[in-house]
């Protein structure tokens, strides 16, 4: 998580001195770009997910590390990849309800 938000600083802070290039601020742009490369990066052994982070001035390609040492692309398009570890991440189910009805 360190590593993301000292990308987002590093990004902030380019952006401010007038060495923008790369630094994304708009939102729908970074989400298409982050769509067209989804399906690689998820391909990457480690990878176990892929999303955009950052805001409000910048954004960035977030992808979720199941473990640290995974290589990325430093940017897509021109926009940041950042590599947060996670772990792995798992699908739990919803617990069950309780039923309305009166059990006999």
């Amino acid at each position: 998580a360190h590593t993301a938000v000292a990308a987002v600083l590093d990004a902030v802070a380019r952006h401010y001195a007038g060495e923008g290039e790369g630094v994304p601020v708009d939102i729908e742009r970074v989400l298409a770009i982050k769509g067209r490369h989804r399906d690689a990066l998820m391909a990457l052994d480690g990878v176990v997910g892929v999303g955009v982070s950052g805001g409000p001035l910048t954004f960035h390609i977030a992808a979720y590390l199941e473990r640290a040492g995974v290589e990325l692309p430093e940017a897509l398009d021109g926009v940041p990849v950042v590599g947060v570890v996670t772990g792995p991440i798992t699908a739990n189910a919803l617990p069950a309800m309780p039923s309305d009805k009166p059990q006999p």
